[in-house]
């Protein structure tokens, strides 16, 4: 339908006394018009809203809005609202509201303009307000919990293995029923927003190497803009910090804090030393909060911490061997930009082929009959020689994103053997 159609049908459907009914307002009366869109009525030059005296005739008045337009003149009341105004229960910005003069009354004419004045919403138009609101605020959580995971949906590692480890040493303890779906759900959230809060601002800082090593991220894609990013990683960082008092567990994160300004915003990401070095920290900082949420930390819990932290350092560059291109363009400095990608498989494959006598001789340490501590330990021995290989023979930046995975299994399956193992 034309424009030019519309506006002739909806004056008129004001002429014919047939305008269409706002569901907020009583039925349309000889005392009370029905609800036009101003919006949709023809432009004609406004009147300054002005007082009538009592005794004026009915419908002696021709209504006109601050947009310039105007309704017929006739018996009663007319209101001329947008479907934006009849939906809130008020009248937005830019809408007008107009009455007609009634028999034996003083009639108020009301310009309502861009001004940001409104008129009082109604009992039935606040009600329908809420219940939208109501309705809304479900999906926009849905969504916002969508978005955050495409945030860390690339980084498993630094949420699942805080999980299984805390399932593991609850194990451990024999918690009971209750107790552990408590700790295992604040370990969930924990971890969530320990994940959360590093991906937000490392991926912030690091928007121009993501634009071509990972050009799937949500800030590069265009799935989120940087303002709201920057509002979600506040907000976050506090939402971590208060889950860490709840939980008991508050140094960890505020430690995990410190080290994530450091990394993404001090710009100790450009850095290998300083970068390879927050990573492994990761490995107490995650290892550490999750066996305090279950019991106090003892000796098993450092050897855990330090077996998988010292090893990590030097083998996360790993890591790297994916971006090299994108870490050259910028100039960041990684392990294989610093020494050359050559030395740097080389370095990685003897790393991971003695890396499997650590998973022997300080974490799983299966002995005798037992049966799955020994399969724990044949199967973390099979990641590692398979990364040895790849990283030997599968170059490029496809092959080299695959090898990491790999390298992610690894410690997830350990983490994961600790169920076995303690």
């Amino acid at each position: 339908m034309s424009p030019g159609t519309s506006d002739l049908l909806v004056n008129l459907a004001a002429l014919a006394g047939m305008a269409p009914q706002d569901p907020g307002l009583p039925p349309a009366t000889d005392d009370t018009a029905a609800a036009v869109c101003a919006c949709a009525l023809p432009p004609l030059n406004p009147l300054v809203a002005r007082s009538l005296p009592s005794g004026r005739a009915p419908g002696s008045l021709v209504t006109r809005g601050g947009s310039g337009h105007a309704l017929p003149p006739r018996r009663g009341v007319s209101q001329m609202m947008c479907g934006g105004c009849t939906g809130s229960g008020g009248l937005s910005r830019g809408c007008v509201e107009t009455t007609v003069v009634s028999e034996g009354e003083q009639t108020m004419v009301a310009q309502h303009t861009d001004t940001g004045v409104s008129r009082p919403e109604s009992s039935a138009g606040t009600l329908q307000r809420c219940t939208a609101s109501a309705v809304e605020l479900p999906r926009r959580l849905a969504k916002e919990l969508r978005l955050s995971w495409k945030f860390i949906e690339n980084d498993p590692v630094g949420f699942y293995p805080g999980i299984l480890f805390t399932i593991a040493v609850s194990y451990n303890y024999r918690l009971s029923p209750g107790d552990f779906a408590l700790t295992a759900a604040g370990s969930l959230v924990y971890f969530w927003l320990y994940l959360y809060t590093f991906c937000l601002t490392n991926q912030l800082a690091g928007r121009n190497e993501d634009r071509l090593n990972k050009p799937f991220r949500p800030l590069v894609s265009g799935a989120a803009a940087a303002r709201g990013t920057v509002v979600r990683a506040i907000v976050a960082n506090i939402a971590f910090l208060v889950v860490g008092v709840l939980l008991g567990v508050w140094p960890w994160a505020l430690i995990w804090q410190a080290l994530t300004l450091l990394h993404n915003v001090a710009g100790g990401a450009r850095n290998w030393v300083v970068k390879d070095f927050v990573i492994a920290s990761g490995v107490p900082l995650m290892l550490g909060p999750a066996w305090q949420m279950v019991a106090p930390l003892t000796a098993d819990t450092w050897r855990w911490i330090w077996a998988l932290a010292i090893p990590i350092f030097f083998l996360i560059p790993v890591q790297d061997l994916r971006d090299i291109r994108g870490d050259k363009a910028s100039r960041r400095a990684t392990f294989p930009t610093v020494f050359g990608e050559t030395f740097a498989r080389r370095f990685l494959l003897a790393g991971f082929v003695l890396l499997p006598l650590i998973d022997h001789f300080f974490l799983i340490r299966a002995s005798g009959g037992d049966l799955p501590a020994w399969l724990a330990e044949a199967a973390t021995a099979a990641l590692c020689w398979t990364i040895a290989w790849r990283v030997a023979r599968r170059h490029g930046a496809a092959h080299d994103h695959r090898t990491y995975r790999f390298f992610e299994y690894w410690y997830i399956l350990v983490v994961a053997s600790a169920a076995v193992a303690l």
